[in-house]
């Protein structure tokens, strides 16, 4: 039922019912603000742009992305102990957004299974392992691929859409007047 709230919320509009678009904002600036909404104390987030041989995107994400994507990030500041980054790598290629966290990571017997329904490590503080599973079905419907996993440091996210990907889905221009 939650599931289908959320995605109600999320869903195409009727005729009369546009959504109002954000202004087009640097991707990294978008992301800060994001992990300033799911902040928590002692949490500090970093957020950090490399660029190969183009510029960043100025991106006014719709609901839906902004949605997923937030999603991920508190999952990261929820689980972390102290910290959080986010990288995005933009390139000729692709656009990735990696977000890192220094938690615990992924537990090894549901890494195969992150972003199917109901799986979740947090059942008993009422999590429905419907957040990453909304997320991931959002973040695909945009040519984006996930890559759920761990490093040394914690649990890793990676979002990367191919090239082209997201100047279809925004219609968008970098900050250079490039395509995102």
């Amino acid at each position: 039922q939650r599931c289908r709230e959320i995605l109600k919320t999320l869903g195409p509009r009727r005729a009369g019912q546009e959504v109002e678009r954000f202004a087009p904002a640097p991707l990294s600036a978008l992301l800060r603000d994001l992990a300033e909404e799911h902040s928590r104390p002692g949490i500090t987030v970093e957020v950090t742009v490399r660029r190969e041989g183009v510029p960043e995107p100025a991106v006014a994400l719709p609901p839906e992305i902004r949605h997923a994507i937030a999603n991920l990030i508190d999952n990261a500041i929820q689980f972390a102990e102290t910290s959080v980054m986010i990288a995005v790598t933009v390139s000729r290629e692709q656009l990735e957004i990696a977000i890192r966290d220094d938690g615990p990571g992924f537990a090894p017997d549901i890494l195969d299974w992150i972003g199917e329904p109901f799986i979740s490590t947090r059942h008993d503080r009422g999590g429905l392992g419907l957040g990453v599973f909304i997320a991931n079905t959002l973040l695909s419907r945009t040519g984006a691929l996930l890559h759920f996993g761990n490093t040394d440091r914690g649990a890793e996210v990676r979002i990367v859409w191919p090239a082209g990907a997201l100047h279809t889905l925004l219609g968008e221009k970098g900050h250079d007047g490039g395509n995102v």
